[in-house]
């Protein structure tokens, strides 16, 4: 996969994974893990979701409450 964090959302992840995995044994691995069914499907169709006023689009995660907010490159012709 072919894809960078910002800073910021890496630092949210990471945190966010350490907090869940303190609540529950293999929490953490789930909550990584549907992040990274996500952006699996980001990648594969990029277009799927619309695209907000920022320019952006985001897909949310379908347990935990969070989202993925992306750019993605230009669609092509």
């Amino acid at each position: 996969m072919n894809y960078l964090f910002l800073t910021e959302a890496q630092e949210e992840f990471f945190e966010a994974t350490l907090r869940y995995e303190s609540e529950e044994p293999d929490l953490g691995l789930r909550f990584r893990r549907e992040v990274e069914h996500v952006i699996r499907r980001i990648i594969t169709d990029p277009h799927l979701w619309r695209e907000r006023r920022g320019g952006y689009r985001q897909v949310n995660c379908p347990v935990f409450p969070y989202y993925v907010a992306y750019l993605s490159a230009a669609k092509p012709s």
